[in-house]
């Protein structure tokens, strides 16, 4: 009977052919997970954004007349 040596290398080597594909699922999904963070980061300061040029143009009105005119563009 031979005795056959333990050759660590070929074991990770096929532990990693195997789960490859895992990996390779697991990385797009962190990938869709950061551009979805990435645009919500950019609706969130655009919204902000927004919100600000309102709050600009109610507190730049001279008049009562030009505040509730400025309201009411706002909505």
């Amino acid at each position: 009977m031979t005795d056959r040596i333990f050759d660590a290398n070929a074991l990770l080597e096929t532990y990693r052919n195997a789960l490859a594909p895992a990996f390779q699922a697991q990385q797009e999904g962190v990938k869709a997970l950061e551009r979805l963070a990435r645009y919500q980061y950019a609706v969130a300061g655009d919204y902000l954004e927004w919100t600000l040029t309102q709050a600009q143009a109610i507190v730049a009105a001279k008049s009562p007349a030009e505040r509730s005119c400025a309201a009411a563009f706002r909505n």
